[in-house]
């Protein structure tokens, strides 16, 4: 027997899915609190959670603090803003001395090569080590040693999407931070000196301008890891944006610091002589302003074959400390910028940020 236009059928599943549906609303309404404190009790436990080690003897009158990260997909910058500085704040309440150990930890793709994991600490091929000429073995032999943990003593997680403009006293302390403990070693040293020789740094005023192309084409090919990452914008718009600022600020040349071969191809050419840059490999993210599918790993890395991880790191880096060095300064939001920012100090007569929201 059947209703008028409904089968008899179709009611009977209606009312299990009313029943289902009631019984899932009656488990999440008794077990949320549940859930509620559980979590709560395993952020307790990480909170109170053992840190402190003795591994000897050595250095009895020395707390070295213990700066690791798990985030392996991050360049250094974002290393640097996500890992290394919230646990530099710690130190200097804490007087501890920081040590980063990036050998111990998860194995970093984007400044170390695969073959060196576990063998060196990448960090050391950048940078002195933040607390001093200490050694991860001697730090490993000590008598004291906390281990960083993000559940205890204040940690605060950088958004570096937020760092630029920032307020004067907070670029201060962040520039003080970095100039106290992020020192780069005697061979990117001499490697930034080289590039503002090659470029002739020092000699007239020159503009700096800052592009990350890369997020440009991952909007375009939809891929997810670009949520909540800056937009960036067409290359013929930065042209016209660089020109503006040129005639704005009173320039005739300017340095570039780009991730895209074929933006730096086409704003070289559009600028000639106007236009320097490091002549480094990059990435080809565009072709014919089209973007390289992000499965096509042949024609994105074609400029780096027979290059090392660590040698295009330094290259990177080497852009970044003479971005710092620029008299003025026309960026997007990226990682390198805002650390060539804090470099520089607020020391930039002109700055510029196109920032026109995230995707």
């Amino acid at each position: 027997m059947m209703k008028r236009g409904i089968p008899m059928g179709k009611n009977k599943m209606k009312s299990k899915l009313k029943e289902i549906k009631l019984i899932v609303q009656m488990y999440e309404l008794i077990m949320k609190p549940v859930h509620m404190c559980a979590n709560k009790l395993k952020a307790f436990n990480r909170r109170f959670a053992k840190t402190r080690f003795s591994y000897g003897q050595c250095n009895p009158d020395k707390v070295f603090h213990i700066i690791k990260s798990d985030a392996a997909n991050c360049g250094i910058f974002s290393l640097i803003f996500t890992s290394v500085f919230p646990y530099l704040e710690i130190s200097e309440k804490k007087k501890y001395i920081p040590i980063v150990d990036y050998k111990n930890t998860a194995f970093f793709p984007m400044i170390q090569d695969e073959e060196d994991y576990g063998k060196d600490n990448p960090w050391e091929y950048y940078f002195e080590q933040p607390g001093g000429l200490y050694t991860l073995d001697e730090v490993y032999r000590s008598a004291k040693v906390e281990i960083g943990s993000p559940d205890k003593y204040g940690f605060k997680l950088t958004d570096w999407n937020c760092m630029m403009p920032m307020p004067p006293e907070k670029l201060m302390y962040w520039n003080r931070i970095v100039s106290k403990y992020i020192r780069p070693t005697k061979e990117l040293s001499e490697r930034i000196n080289d590039e503002k020789n090659k470029l002739s740094f020092g000699q007239g005023k020159i503009m700096g301008v800052s592009i990350r192309a890369g997020y440009r084409r991952l909007a375009l090919l939809n891929v997810d890891i670009i949520k909540e990452h800056p937009q960036a914008e067409t290359c013929e718009y930065y042209i016209e944006i660089i020109q503006k600022k040129m005639d704005e600020w009173g320039y005739n040349r300017f340095f570039l610091a780009c991730d895209d071969r074929e933006y730096v191809t086409k704003i070289d050419k559009y600028f000639g002589k106007g236009c320097c840059h490091m002549d480094r490999k990059y990435s080809h993210m565009f072709i014919n302003d089209i973007p390289v599918p992000y499965d096509n790993i042949d024609e994105f890395r074609s400029e780096y074959k027979g290059c090392t991880t660590r040698e295009r790191t330094i290259e990177y880096i080497a852009e970044t400390y003479l971005l710092a060095s620029c008299e003025s300064l026309y960026s997007t939001i990226n990682g390198g910028a805002e650390f060539a920012y804090i470099v520089n100090g607020g020391k930039y007569k002109n700055l510029e940020v196109y920032s026109e929201g995230f995707y």
